[in-house]
């Protein structure tokens, strides 16, 4: 499932992530186009919903691209 983001919207990345366990989700590598791994992210509930409000999961997902 990849996500498309038109200039001016913030995509709700908490519809895409998948939670391996009480401190870790995944984010597929389908997520974003040229992901070539999955992003792991460490946090719990409350830091979570904060990271979900910012950028901060787009940048997994563009490191996910890097070679």
């Amino acid at each position: 499932m990849a996500i498309s983001q038109t200039a001016g919207t913030r995509t709700d990345w908490r519809r895409v992530l998948r939670r391996v366990d009480p401190l870790r989700w995944e984010l597929p590598a389908e997520a974003m186009p040229g992901m070539r791994v999955p992003g792991l992210i460490f946090a719990d509930d409350a830091l979570m919903e904060a990271i979900a409000a910012d950028s901060a999961i787009e940048q997994v997902a563009n490191v996910a691209t890097l070679p």
